[in-house]
C-alpha cells in the first residue's frame, strides 16, 4: 500500500494508484477498468492536469489515445512536469505519439493509410537497463493486437529503442533507453487485443510496483472510517434518495457510519414512477431502517415546469426546486434535533456520484455545465450560502457494477441492489416537450406496464435500465373501426455493465408486441409504441438526442420492410404527425455485423466473417499456441480447431417448419431435428434445425454399450474447440450434440435405483447427433443464420512456422461457404410438399399399461411408504399406447398449434422412433459457468375471461397444498444445484411465480448457482437428472420405489431433450469456455414407433393424495396430447374425404 493510511485520506492516498491522463479517447475507461480488474486502483484526469496541483504521487502514468492529431495546432499536450516525477510512463496510441513528438517534432506524420483492425507484432528484446524488456515480458516473440490510428511514428525519437514492430508500423513499440517510459501504437485495453490485460499488468504491477490491494471489503472499511472522521460526533448530514441503487447504497452506508444523524430525503416531485414513493418508503424505512423524510412537492414542481419545453431548462428548474426544498428541510432537521442527543447543525450534503459522472465532468473538452440534478464535485452556490453545506461523495470512485457489489457487501437485498437507475428529474426528462399532468400520467402508466412485464418475464436483472418515454409528436392509429389521434410512446431497454456504454436488449418480437398491445389498450391517449435500439450510453431521450431533430445518429424512416429489422411495434413512417418529420429509429453502431437482407424478394449474399478476418483469427491462434507452448507442460491450453462462419437471409417468407422440410429433404438423412419455443404466450427468440449429422452416438442394450451416456458425449465434444472471432454474434446453439437422455439412464448415475425392467419401446437409452451445420431463426432481427465451421484439422500448416497455409485456408473457406450457400439456395427454393399422409383410420382406442385400478393401486402403495417415513413424495406414471396412421411430423405440426410451450421439439432418430414434444419445464441449462433450473409444481387451468384467469392464478398462489409441494421441490432443486455449485452462490432467483401457458397456469421458480472449479456442465446435468418433479423426494428412494411399482422402462418420458454446444475459448484466445447446455424435461412428449404413439404422464403423490383424483390428474395431463392425435386424425380424414 501507499505510505498514507489515514482513515479520511483519499483512495489514492490509501491505495497504490496509476494516473490515467485522458486525451479524449473513447476507450480510456477500458484502461481504467482493466487495471481495476487486476485490483490496481486507477484514477482518470484530463491530460491538461498540472502536476503541481496534485497532492499525491502516482505509482505510474498512462497517456491515453485520442481522436486528435498530435501535429495539429491546438492539439492537447501533457504537462512536461510529468517527466520529472521519476515514475514509469506508458503512452498508448496518441500517447505514444505524444512521447515521440516531444523528443522530435517531425517524428510523427499522417500515415499513407489508416491502420485499423488486427495485426501481428514482432517483439524484440533489447540491451539496456532492467526495465527495457519488462513491458512484453512473458508475452512471447509475437502478439496479436488491435490498431486504430491515422498518424504514425516515421522515425525513432532520440534516446528510444524499438521493442515491437508490425507490418505497417516499424515503431509499434518503443522504450526509453534510460527511463521506464514506453510507447505502443496499439490498444491493449480492448478485447480485440487478446493479451492486452497481461501487458497492462506488466506495466502496473511489474514495472510500477503497484500493489493489488483495490478490493471492495477494504474500500467499505475505508469509506465508513472516512465519513466518521469527516462528519464528527454532532453534525447532521442530509441526502436525497430515489430508491435507485446509488442513493440506496449511499443511504445504507451513511446509516452504518453515523446512524440517525443521516437524514434521507425523498422528494415527491410529481414526475416519479407509479407507486414510487410507497415502494421507496417500504424499502428504505421499513427494510433498511433508514431515517427517511418524504416531501410532497408535486404541485410545486409541475407548476414551475408549466410551459417549459427545453430539456436543460427543465433540468435546471427541477434541480433548483430540489434545492429550495432541501434548504427548508435542513432548517427543519436542525430545529427537530436541538433538544436531542443528536443535536447539531446540518453541515453536509451526501450524493451518489459515480465514476462515470466524474469521467464525464473531468474528461477533455467536456462542457462546463454539469447536469443540474447531479452536480459532480461541488454544490450549487445557493446551497453553500448560509447553510455552509459541504459535499460527501462516498461512491465517486466506483462504477455501477462495483456499487452493486458494494451494496451486497453492506447486506442490501438483491431486489434493491439490482434496481434499475432512474434519474432525479424522473419522467419529466422522459417526456419530450412540455410536462403536463396529463402527459406525466400517460408516460407513467406506459412505463409501469413496460417494467412490470419485464419483471413478469423474469428478465429484469438481465437489463441495466429500462423505461418508457413520451414523444412530442402525435400520430394516427387504428383501434377497432375507428381512427385515433394520440401520442407515441418510446420504449428503451439496455444492457450495460459499467454504464459507460450500452446495447439495446434483444427482446423477443412477440414480447414487444404484447407490451405495445397493452399500452395502447390500457393507456388512454396513446396511438403508437416504438422501441429504440440505439447503441450508446443509457441516457434520457432528450439528453441523447433520440427522436429529436438534432444530433441524430443513423436515422432511418421506418418503412414497412425495416420494421422487422428495427424491432418496432405498431410503428411506421407517420404521414399524419404534427411535424413534417417521420417517426425515427436508430440502427447502430455503424460497425455492427448485422446486415439487412433485401426484403423485396432477392436475398443479399451475406457471409460473416470474411476470409480476411478468418486469416486474422488463424494468425492469432498460431501466435497464442506458440506462447502457450513456451509455458511448458503445465499449460491447459486447447488449440481451437473450428472457426464459425455463417450466411444470413431474411426469414419473413420462411417458417421453421417449411425450412425443416427443405433441409431434411436436401440432406437425404433420416436423422434430423427441429427445436422451437413459445414461452408463456410469447414466441421464443430462436428456432433451430439441422439434418445429416456428422456422427450419431447411441447407448443402451442392442444399441451399443449399456452405459452412462455422458462420458462418451463429453469425449466427443472435447475433440473440438471453437476459435473466438471478435464481434461475431452467434445464437446459443451454433453446433454440437442434439438428442435425448432417457429416464432409464438414471441407473448409471444412481446405481441403487437399478432394477430389472421390461423394455416395451425398444429404443436407445440415449441418442445424440453431432451437427456441424445449424440453421437458426432469429425472430428478434427477422433473419435466418446458416452456421457452419472451417475444420482446421484439415488445413495444412507450414512445417517450420506452424502458420496455416493461405491457399489451404482459402480452400477450406470456400468449402464452408459453399455449404452455406447451398443451404441458402435450398431455403430460398420452392416449397417442399408436406410428408405423404396415409389414409387415416378413426376411432382407435388408447390402452394403458396399468389401467385405472393399477395406477390407483400404485398411489395407495406409495402413500403407505410416505406414512412409514420412507419418502415424502413420489411421482408414479402410466403410459398409453395408441395406433395411428398420422405421419409423426404432422403430429408435431398439430401439437405446436394446440399446445405452444417453451420447449417444442421434433426429433427423427433415424426413422425409428420420432419424438414429438411440447414441454413446459426446463431441466437444467448452463451458460458462462452458471447453472439454472426451473422447478414447476402447482397447476390450474386458464380462465375463460381475463377476470377468471386472474382469479384462478390467485387461487393457485394461495393453495396451501400446491405451495407446500412446490417449496419442497424447489428445496430439492436447490440441493441438487448445490452438489456442483458454490453454496454461497446458489440462490432462488424467483419463487412461485405464476406463468401462463396455452391451457394451464403453473407455479414456477428459478434456482441457480455458479459451478465450482473442477465441475462441468456434465456434472450439473448428472446432479439434477432426473428432476424432482418427475421422481420425488428423497429422490433416490422415490426412484427405487417407482422402478419396483412400474416394472417397465419409461423411455424418453421424464428424461431430457436438448443440446450440448461445442466448447470454445474466450476473447483472450486462451481461457477455455464451456459450450452451452440447454435441456428440458420430456413431458407432454410422444414417442412414435412402428405406427404406434406412446404417451405417458404422472403426478406427485403426497400423504393426503386421493387415489382417484391422482388418476384423473394423469388423464388430464395426457388430455392435450390425446386431443392432438384425435383432432389431427379427424382433420386429415375430412381432407381425404374431400370435405
Amino acid at each position: 500500500m501507499a505510505a498514507k493510511t489515514g482513515a479520511a485520506a483519499a483512495p489514492h492516498e490509501i491505495f497504490d494508484t496509476i494516473l490515467l491522463l485522458d486525451f479524449g479517447s473513447q476507450t480510456s475507461h477500458l484502461i481504467l477498468r482493466g487495471l481495476r480488474s487486476l485490483n490496481v486502483f486507477c484514477e482518470i484526469m484530463p491530460c491538461t492536469t498540472k502536476i503541481k496541483d496534485l497532492t499525491w504521487k502516482p505509482k505510474g502514468i498512462i497517456l491515453s489515445g485520442s481522436p486528435a492529431s498530435v501535429t495539429d495546432a491546438g492539439a492537447p499536450h501533457v504537462d512536461p512536469a510529468i517527466f520529472d516525477l521519476g515514475v514509469p510512463i506508458l503512452g498508448i496510441c496518441y500517447g505514444c505519439q505524444e512521447l515521440s513528438w516531444r523528443e522530435v517534432s517531425d517524428s510523427v506524420a499522417p500515415g499513407k493509410a489508416r491502420e485499423y483492425g488486427h495485426t501481428d507484432l514482432t517483439i524484440f528484446k533489447v540491451d539496456g537497463p532492467d526495465h527495457s524488456n519488462k513491458l512484453f515480458e512473458g508475452l512471447g516473440e509475437s502478439m496479436h493486437v488491435y490498431m486504430s490510428h491515422d498518424d504514425k511514428l516515421i522515425k525513432l525519437p532520440n534516446n528510444y529503442a524499438v521493442i515491437a514492430s508490425s507490418q505497417n508500423s516499424e515503431y509499434a513499440g518503443i522504450v526509453h533507453k534510460t527511463k521506464p517510459i514506453y510507447g505502443i501504437q496499439f490498444h491493449p485495453e480492448v478485447e480485440h487485443t487478446p493479451r492486452g490485460i497481461d501487458l497492462l499488468k506488466n506495466f502496473a504491477v511489474s514495472i510500477c510496483k503497484a500493489q493489488q490491494h483495490w478490493v471492495m471489503s477494504d474500500f467499505i472499511e475505508h469509506a465508513i472510517a472516512s465519513i466518521r472522521e469527516r462528519v464528527g460526533d454532532k453534525a447532521q448530514v442530509i441526502g436525497a434518495v430515489s430508491g435507485g441503487v446509488d442513493s440506496t447504497v449511499v443511504a445504507r452506508l451513511m446509516k452504518e457510519a453515523i446512524g440517525d444523524r443521516f437524514h434521507a430525503v425523498l422528494v415527491d416531485n410529481g414526475v416519479m414512477r407509479l407507486n414510487e414513493c410507497a415502494d421507496v418508503k417500504k424499502a428504505l424505512q421499513e427494510h433498511l431502517g433508514i431515517n427517511l423524510t418524504i416531501i410532497d412537492g408535486g404541485a410545486l414542481f409541475l407548476g414551475r415546469l408549466k410551459g417549459v419545453t427545453e430539456p436543460e431548462t427543465k433540468r435546471k428548474i427541477i434541480g433548483g426546486t430540489f434545492i429550495d426544498l432541501f434548504e427548508e428541510e435542513a432548517i427543519r432537521i436542525e430545529k427537530a434535533a436541538e433538544n436531542t442527543a443528536n443535536a447539531g447543525k446540518v453541515e453536509f450534503f451526501v450524493q451518489g456520484t459515480l465514476y462515470p459522472d466524474v469521467i464525464e465532468s473531468l474528461s477533455l473538452n467536456t462542457n462546463n455545465t454539469v447536469k443540474t440534478h447531479h452536480n459532480v464535485g461541488g454544490l450549487p452556490a445557493r446551497m453553500m450560502n448560509g447553510q455552509g453545506l459541504k459535499l460527501i461523495e462516498p461512491l465517486r470512485e466506483l462504477f455501477k457494477d462495483e456499487v452493486r457489489a458494494f451494496g451486497r457487501k453492506l447486506g442490501i437485498p438483491d431486489d434493491l441492489v439490482m434496481r434499475h437507475p432512474f434519474p432525479g428529474p424522473g419522467i419529466a426528462i422522459r417526456i419530450i416537450g412540455e410536462v403536463t399532468p396529463e402527459r406525466v400520467e400517460i408516460a407513467r402508466k406506459a412505463d409501469h406496464i413496460f417494467i412490470s412485464m419485464i419483471k413478469e418475464a423474469g428478465i429484469y436483472d438481465k437489463i441495466a435500465q429500462a423505461y418508457a418515454g413520451l414523444d412530442s409528436n402525435r400520430a394516427v392509429g387504428v383501434m377497432g373501426d375507428a381512427r385515433v389521434y394520440g401520442y407515441i410512446i418510446i420504449l428503451r431497454a439496455v444492457m450495460s455493465t459499467n454504464f459507460m456504454t450500452a446495447e439495446p436488449y434483444p427482446f423477443d418480437f412477440s414480447f414487444l408486441t404484447q407490451v405495445s398491445r397493452r399500452i395502447i389498450n390500457e393507456v388512454p391517449g396513446v396511438a403508437r409504441v416504438t422501441y429504440d435500439i440505439t447503441s450508446k450510453p443509457p441516457e434520457s431521450p432528450e439528453s441523447s438526442g433520440y427522436l429529436t431533430r438534432t444530433r441524430q445518429r443513423h436515422p432511418i424512416p421506418l418503412t414497412l420492410p425495416l420494421i422487422q429489422q428495427c424491432i418496432l411495434c405498431y410503428g411506421r413512417t407517420c404521414k399524419h404527425a404534427e411535424s413534417p418529420f417521420p417517426v425515427l429509429c436508430f440502427l447502430g453502431p455503424p460497425t455492427s455485423t448485422l446486415q439487412l437482407a433485401d426484403m423485396d424478394g432477392g436475398q443479399k449474399d451475406v457471409i460473416v466473417p470474411s476470409l480476411e478476418t478468418v486469416s486474422e483469427v488463424l494468425a492469432n491462434v498460431v501466435t497464442t499456441a506458440k506462447a502457450e507452448a513456451a509455458k511448458g507442460p503445465g499449460s491447459t491450453y486447447r488449440r481451437p480447431n473450428l472457426v464459425p462462419v455463417y450466411g444470413q437471409i431474411s426469414s419473413d417468407l420462411i417458417t421453421p417448419s417449411a425450412a425443416y422440410l427443405k433441409v431434411s429433404a436436401h440432406s437425404g438423412s433420416k436423422h434430423s431435428f427441429l427445436f422451437e419455443s413459445a414461452a408463456t404466450e410469447r414466441v421464443g427468440r430462436y428456432s433451430f434445425l439441422a439434418a445429416g449429422p456428422r456422427k450419431v452416438l447411441e447407448t443402451g442394450p442392442g444399441f451399443g454399450e449399456a452405459c452412462d451416456p455422458l462420458p462418451g458425449l463429453e469425449v466427443e465434444l472435447s475433440r473440438f474447440v471453437v476459435a473466438h472471432v471478435p464481434g461475431l454474434q452467434l445464437p446459443p446453439l451454433a453446433g454440437g450434440a442434439v438428442g435425448y437422455v432417457s429416464y432409464d439412464c438414471v441407473r448409471y448415475f444412481e446405481p441403487k435405483t437399478a432394477r430389472p425392467l421390461k423394455d416395451v419401446l425398444k429404443i436407445p437409452e440415449s441418442q445424440f447427433c453431432f451437427y456441424d451445420t445449424i440453421v437458426a431463426f432469429d425472430r428478434f432481427f427477422g433473419i435466418i443464420k446458416v452456421i457452419t465451421y472451417l475444420q482446421l484439422d484439415a488445413v495444412a500448416q507450414d512445417s517450420t512456422t506452424g502458420t496455416y497455409e493461405a491457399a489451404a485456408v482459402a480452400a477450406e473457406y470456400r468449402r464452408a461457404t459453399g455449404v452455406i450457400r447451398a443451404l441458402i439456395d435450398v431455403l430460398n427454393g420452392p416449397t417442399i410438399p408436406l410428408p405423404e399422409q396415409k389414409e387415416v383410420v378413426l376411432g382407435r382406442e388408447y390402452t394403458s399399461n396399468v389401467g385405472q385400478a393399477g395406477y390407483m393401486s400404485h398411489v395407495a402403495r406409495l402413500k403407505k411408504h410416505i406414512e412409514a417415513g420412507d419418502i415424502i413424495q413420489a411421482v408414479p406414471s402410466q403410459r398409453f399406447a395408441r395406433p395411428t396412421d398420422l405421419h409423426p411430423f404432422n403430429v408435431y405440426r398439430h401439437l405446436r398449434t394446440v399446445n405452444p410451450s417453451p420447449y417444442l421439439f421434433y426429433i427423427d432418430c433415424g426413422g425409428r422412433p420420432q419424438i414429438v414434444g411440447a414441454s413446459p419445464e426446463l431441466l437444467v441449462k448452463t451458460e458462462g459457468g452458471r447453472v439454472v433450473t426451473h422447478p414447476i409444481a402447482g397447476t390450474v387451468k386458464r380462465g375463460r375471461t381475463p377476470e377468471e384467469d386472474t382469479a384462478l392464478a390467485e387461487e393457485l398462489r394461495q393453495s396451501l397444498k400446491d405451495r407446500a409441494e412446490h417449496v419442497m421441490l424447489c428445496d430439492l432443486a436447490r440441493n441438487d444445484v448445490t452438489r456442483v455449485c458454490d453454496p454461497r452462490e446458489t440462490r432462488v432467483d424467483r419463487l412461485m411465480v405464476v406463468e401462463k401457458f396455452s391451457h394451464v397456469q403453473h407455479l414456477v421458480s428459478q434456482v441457480s448457482g455458479v459451478l465450482r472449479p473442477g465441475c462441468s456442465r456434465f456434472d450439473a446435468f448428472r446432479s439434477i437428472f432426473p428432476a424432482g418433479t418427475v421422481s420425488g423426494a428423497p429422490k433416490v428412494r422415490a426412484m427405487e420405489l417407482i422402478a419396483e411399482l412400474e416394472g417397465e422402462k419409461r423411455g424418453v418420458y421424464a428424461g431430457a431433450v436438448g443440446y450440448f454446444g461445442y466448447n470454445g475459448v474466450a476473447a483472450d484466445g486462451v481461457t477455455p469456455v464451456d459450450g452451452q447446455m440447454d435441456t428440458c424435461i420430456a413431458l407432454r412428449t410422444m414417442v412414435l414407433a412402428d405406427g404406434v404413439a406412446y404417451l405417458q404422464a404422472g403426478g406427485g403423490i403426497v400423504f393426503d393424495s386421493d387415489e382417484y383424483d391422482e388418476w384423473v390428474e394423469t388423464m388430464n395431463k395426457l388430455g392435450a396430447n390425446m386431443h392432438c392425435i384425435t383432432s389431427a386424425e379427424q382433420l386429415y380424414a375430412r381432407r381425404q374425404q374431400g370435405e
